[in-house]
Formats: structure tokens, sequence, C-alpha cells
């Protein structure tokens, strides 16, 4: 592989690695009382509690709740980016078993 060729392949690394970073990823609770976004760095960008949710619920609920919300939406991120994993290694003519 020739330098330019190894460079140009970084570029799109980095669009893509910066594509992902832009995407967001929210799940809901099953009653939709509980919403959580995050980005695809795995930083939490929102979280939307609907307000009926603080007299309903009690405390211990509510957190249970809240950690199942973010690990399903952490999940998904963490399937995105495997997938661009996938496609950035296949581009660059990388064969990684498991992937």
């Amino acid at each position: 592989m020739s330098l330019m060729n190894n460079i140009g392949k970084m570029n799109d690394l980095r669009k893509m690695q910066a594509e992902i970073g832009k995407q967001e990823f929210t799940a809901s609770s099953k009653d939709g009382k509980v919403k959580i976004t995050i980005n695809g760095n795995l930083a939490v960008k929102k979280i939307e509690l609907d307000p009926e949710i603080f007299t309903s619920m009690k405390p211990l609920d509510l957190q249970k709740s809240l950690t199942d919300v973010i690990n399903r939406a952490l999940s998904e991120a963490k399937v995105a980016q495997q997938k661009s994993a996938q496609d950035i290694a296949k581009k660059m003519g990388i064969n990684i078993p498991g992937m």
C-alpha cells in the first residue's frame, strides 16, 4: 500500500469516527415515561422524564427504570460503533475475526 493510500484511509477513518459521534441513540421505558438519548461517543445528551413519574413511582423503581433505559441506549450505540468498525476494517482491507 502506498503512503498516499494509507493517508486517504486514515482520513476516511477520522470522518467515520466523527459521523458516529454525531449520531444519537434514544431508548425509552416500556411506559414511555423515561427517555434517554446518548451520542455515538457514549455521552448522555438528554434525559426526559414524564412529570407524572415523580408521583407515580417509588424512587427505587425510578432508579431501576433509568438504569435499564440508559443501558439499552448504550447497547444500541455500541452495536452501531461495532458495525462502523467492521465497515472501516473492510474498507481498509483488514480482516478481523469475530467482527
